[in-house]
């Protein structure tokens, strides 16, 4: 089960479970997976916006998340 989703300035994407492993079938380039991810997301699951390099992993709604 998803638990924390990431999305980083370049467009990428990584998902991780409740163990902190990667799921590599979430991950890619947001426009590849993104409906993929917020269909088995859970309500409760963690959206990140990830910078490179400024150790900023801004907490962001599902929607916000989302928005290309």
């Amino acid at each position: 089960m998803i638990k924390s989703v990431y999305r980083f300035q370049n467009g990428q994407v990584s998902a991780f479970d409740e163990n902190g492993n990667l799921m590599p079938q979430y991950e890619g380039k947001l426009s590849n997976v993104k409906d993929r991810i917020l269909r088995a997301a859970p309500a409760d699951a963690e959206f990140r916006m990830a910078s490179w390099g400024l150790g900023n992993l801004e907490r962001v709604t599902r929607e916000q998340w989302a928005k290309e």
